[in-house]
């Protein structure tokens, strides 16, 4: 009896000292501050950055070039499912595409649940993730016709779930988001006042959602999508009238758009404007410092679409025909952007600092909580991303004053890098010291709780050994 007692005793030290060996070997490998390597750590989503080492800048997935479909008012019913399937089939098929944008108007009408049975059944086709707005045909009707087969207002509490309706059936975590893609900021806006009397109409929390997400991200290039276009971005008075063709509150949209000059384009539906119209590529798609995007309905015959080619240095809007496979040359439009070159020893010029992602930049955003709509702001005088709009040889509708329209530079870049050296060496201190101090609290968590496992197991043995 003793015998065993005596290697039991023995065999539980020596599991005790392999518990003490692994677990310092375990804390080795997963503690961040163990040895002078990064951990390799797995992205969580498009605003996730990779941190530029001091000589080569490294660029993460939200940086990496990439393409994005553009389609607007399928208005899914039986008369268009061939052109419907052709577009769906062509945007799965084209190379290096990230995802589909859908600007709204995916129901038929009225948004039924009938309606949205058949939209799903469509959309559930495409092989690359979906990023859609809600348009007027899909949450601002009820579920039925009134009189004479007309469309019926939805009240407050329907439109709500409506709108519901839609974030689930398009697996949209929110109905307000923002992805970073190609080197740019997409922000993605619905159409969601429930009590907006006009086709679209941005909530206050909408509006506000976009101030603060451009307020956070003024340095890098910013597109917008939303149901309807800016107010002035086509030629001819619809007859719909100027408040229900164009998104909602007019005034309070245009005040953010120029109080943020990163927003270059606006990728919009509702008013149907194909390649066969005259405004679909015209010098009056701009307003002010933004460019609409008009995105084509799906028709009965006809299945265009925008596609984004996005880098960091440029944005390339193309025109796509799914019947052809062809793209149209002469609609393209070619956005350039003046990117910041790799400069060990000047500030903000890693990609981490390029996208606000870091430490330092969020302590900037809280400095500005209170200047948003301030047009005099500090904030608003710092350089924006610089946009260029390229001409294309063989298009004679584009836009002709490009230069007049560009930032002007500030002329303090040469002044703002004089004091890097003394920034980075107690930025370096401070890293220093802050890495110190985790290392001796990690290591004395460590011994800490080694202590009360040896104290437990220890207890536990005598317990065993009066047996």
């Amino acid at each position: 009896m003793f015998f065993n007692r005596k290697n039991l005793l023995t065999g539980l030290i020596l599991l005790v000292l392999s518990v003490i060996c692994s677990s310092a070997g375990y804390a080795e490998f997963d503690n961040p501050f163990a040895s002078d390597g990064k951990l390799d750590l797995k992205q969580g989503g498009a605003t996730d950055a990779a941190k530029a080492s001091t000589k080569k800048v490294v660029y993460d997935s939200a940086d990496r070039p990439a393409k994005v479909a553009v389609i607007a008012d399928l208005h899914v019913q039986d008369s268009k499912q061939k052109m419907l399937q052709t577009a769906v089939k062509a945007i799965n098929a084209l190379p290096d595409i990230y995802a589909v944008a859908i600007t709204g108007d995916l129901n038929k009408k009225i948004g039924s649940p009938a309606e949205y049975s058949e939209m799903i059944k469509l959309v559930s086709r495409f092989k690359v993730p979906i990023f859609a707005v809600p348009g007027n045909h899909d949450i601002l009707y009820r579920d039925f016709f009134g009189k004479n087969n007309l469309k019926l207002r939805t009240p407050p509490a329907e439109r709500k779930a409506k709108l519901e309706r839609f974030r689930k059936a398009l697996k949209l975590k929110s109905l307000r988001f923002s992805r970073k893609v190609g080197g740019h900021l997409l922000v993605f806006l619905p159409n969601d006042d429930l009590k907006g009397k006009w086709l679209v109409s941005l909530s206050t929390g909408a509006l506000n959602f976009l101030k603060d997400t451009l307020r956070k991200n003024r340095d890098v290039p910013t597109i917008v999508f939303c149901h309807a276009p800016l107010e002035g971005s086509y030629v001819k008075e619809r007859s719909l009238g100027p408040h229900n063709s164009n998104a909602q509150p007019a005034g309070k949209i245009r005040a953010i758009l120029k109080n943020n000059p990163q927003v270059f384009l606006w990728v919009s539906g509702h008013l149907h404007i194909g390649p066969a119209s005259n405004e679909y590529h015209n010098q009056a798609n701009k307003v002010g410092k933004v460019t609409v995007i008009h995105t084509p309905a799906i028709g009965t015959n006809s299945a265009w679409m925008r596609v984004l080619d996005l880098t960091p240095a440029r944005a390339k809007v193309r025109t796509y025909n799914a019947k052809t496979g062809k793209y149209a040359k002469k609609y393209e439009r070619v956005f350039k952007h003046k990117v910041k070159k790799d400069k060990p020893d000047s500030p903000g010029n890693s990609s981490g600092d390029d996208k606000n992602d870091g430490k330092n930049d969020d302590k900037e955003d809280d400095k500005d909580v209170d200047q948003d709509d301030d047009p005099a702001s500090e904030d608003e005088q710092t350089d924006p991303p610089k946009i260029e709009e390229e001409e294309t040889d063989d298009d004679v509708d584009t836009d002709a004053n490009t230069d007049s329209d560009e930032e002007a530079d500030t002329g303090n870049s040469s002044s703002a890098g004089e004091d890097t050296d003394d920034n980075d060496a107690a930025a370096s201190t401070d890293s220093d010291t802050a890495k110190t101090n985790a290392t001796v609290e990690l290591i004395e968590q460590l011994i800490e709780k080694i202590s009360e496992f040896l104290k437990g197991l220890w207890s536990g043995i005598l317990k065993i050994l009066k047996v």
